[in-house]
């Protein structure tokens, strides 16, 4: 049993009663809830009781007291100057004055609602879902304890991104209230019953966002683990939700993990996204170091490319773009992969480091590459075409794919936020690519350049039209990348694309190029491994260029 504070402003003693017998009902009947109810049918005795000491639960205001004049709108306002915790809703019985009201009112962020609704069994503000509401509410703003939520206050990481939720004054406890209130809005449960939370930190997101796993049980359930990113940015977090939903619309059933609900917006001016934790699952990273065999890093690459994102590339789903657009980097990138090849310009030549005795060379071919857009063919005509594009994933990469423990191994995809039109070796470069430069090889050999030669080497001849004996070794990270290079004419539907073998060859390097020039970049990733990157990326616009003049029309 609990007892909230609830204010009614009110003149007409039929609706009065209405209210608080209908609401004082749904709480009872649901929750097992009372209402202490203040009632005032004037605006001076509702701004002084709107002033007392102890906040209200929440309040509904009719707009209209006194004869037709508006004078409920002050007691709105003194409502929300009061305090934020305070649920407000504005009843107006003239719904022809409804805009004008509803103006009048604007920039509150108070719901208006004609009187009738609330009579409305089905509506989205009948007394049932206003009651609904005001308890959501009412449970999202109690006092933060250790009773109703937890955290790792021993991991930096967890700390750090409370302290950032909290304000200027990096406030822990305001953090830990605007973390909670946001996921209980993104979980949308209104029947949760004296509802815990425990919060662990993931990552970090894209333009500033966290990252969190949110632990979430009840008295009705056993606990249940879910994915919160929390943010400024809404419009970023509105596009990953779009973008999701394309996804989910385009790949196979439960093979991606799907945001539920809608973005939600705390009054700390913080959005959030949601989204279940795949059961059994880890990282493909994680899976690739940790023992998987061969055979089952092989099946789940063929699984992966061509089961869950074969579709993709279906021929009812082509777009074409110029040549021309597609080699041109974009300024970010021009930015970045200036900035890299100034940094590593004595390594690449250093007899200690990359030891390359066309260092020269090598810069000024990835600087024409990245900065123009430039394949310095013999027969510039042969890249007057255009390519094609397919639907794509957009960021696939080793920690964006969970594995799927069972019987087999499944692939499970998460944040689909660049789900789109993207060239047709896009997803097929970035994961090779990624698992080359994050899985294989990592640790202490990934600081070190004693590996250089070799890697550079077996990075190079990642094409199914070259020799990789040396790439299946023993190691699950190399049948992987063995079965998508050696695979991929299967895996993309060259034929109802009306890519000859020709072109796919040189663009498929192009592409190994162009990311290895993007991926080598990422400030986290080790010197060497950077250096690789950029070595392994001349190396393909050297072959794409060689393949180019061997075209035949």
């Amino acid at each position: 049993m609990r007892e909230i504070r609830g204010l009614l402003v009110e003149d007409l003693k039929q609706n009065v009663e209405l209210i608080k017998s209908a609401l004082g009902f749904e709480f009872g009947k649901a929750w097992k809830w009372t209402v202490q109810w203040s009632v005032c049918n004037d605006l001076t005795s509702a701004r002084l009781k709107i002033a007392e000491p102890e906040v209200y639960d929440f309040a509904i205001v009719d707009l209209h007291l006194g004869e037709g004049q508006l004078q409920g709108v002050p007691a709105v306002e003194d409502l929300v100057k009061r305090s934020e915790r305070t649920f407000v809703v504005a009843v107006t019985g003239d719904q022809a004055m409804f805009a004008e009201h509803a103006a009048r009112i604007a920039g509150l962020e108070v719901p208006l609602i004609i009187r009738k609704q609330l009579t409305n069994d089905q509506g989205d503000w009948a007394f049932p879902a206003l009651a609904a509401k005001i308890r959501k509410r009412v449970i999202t703003h109690d006092p933060v304890d250790s009773r109703t939520l937890l955290y790792d206050d021993d991991k930096i990481g967890m700390v750090s991104v409370l302290e950032s939720l909290g304000g200027p004054e990096g406030d822990i406890e305001h953090g830990a209230a605007v973390a909670r209130s946001l996921a209980m809005s993104c979980l949308e449960d209104v029947n949760m019953q004296n509802p815990r939370f425990h919060l662990g930190y993931l990552t970090a997101g894209k333009s500033g966002a966290h990252v969190c796993k949110v632990d979430y049980s009840d008295e009705n359930r056993s606990p249940q683990s879910f994915v919160l990113k929390i943010g400024l940015d809404k419009r970023a977090l509105e596009h990953e939700l779009q973008a999701n939903r394309r996804a989910a619309e385009a790949l196979p059933e439960q093979t991606l993990v799907r945001i539920l609900g809608e973005v939600r917006t705390d009054r700390s001016g913080y959005s959030a996204i949601i989204a279940r934790v795949a059961d059994r699952a880890q990282p493909l990273s994680d899976w690739l170091r940790s023992g998987a065999s061969a055979t089952s890093a092989r099946s789940f690459a063929h699984i992966l490319f061509d089961e869950v994102l074969g579709r993709l590339s279906a021929p009812h789903l082509k777009d074409e773009i110029p040549i021309s657009q597609w080699l041109r980097s974009s300024a970010i990138m021009r930015l970045r992969a200036r900035a890299m090849v100034d940094r590593i310009a004595e390594i690449l030549e250093h007899p200690a480091g990359a030891n390359r005795a066309d260092a020269a060379v090598l810069r000024r071919e990835i600087t024409d590459f990245v900065e123009h857009g430039t394949l310095p063919v013999e027969h510039p005509g042969r890249l007057d075409g255009s390519v094609v594009l397919v639907s794509g994933f957009g960021d696939l990469h080793s920690s964006n794919v969970l594995v799927q423990q069972g019987r087999n191994p499944n692939p499970v995809l998460i944040d689909a936020s660049r789900f789109g039109r993207h060239h047709w070796a896009a997803d097929l470069a970035r994961m090779t690519v990624d698992v080359f430069l994050r899985v294989r090889g990592t640790g202490v050999k990934a600081l070190l350049w004693e590996d250089f030669a070799e890697s550079a080497d077996v990075a190079g001849r990642l094409c199914p039209r070259c020799d990789r004996t040396e790439l299946a070794g023993d190691e699950a990270v190399d049948h992987f990348l063995d079965e998508v290079v050696t695979q991929l004419p299967g895996y993309v539907q060259f034929e109802g694309l009306d890519i000859s073998a020709e072109r796919w060859h040189w663009q498929w390097h192009v592409a190994l190029a162009k990311e290895w020039f993007r991926q080598g970049c990422h400030p986290d990733l080790p010197l060497p491994r950077g250096v690789l990157a950029f070595v392994a990326g001349a190396h393909h616009l050297r072959t794409a260029r060689e393949l180019v003049d061997q075209l035949t029309f």
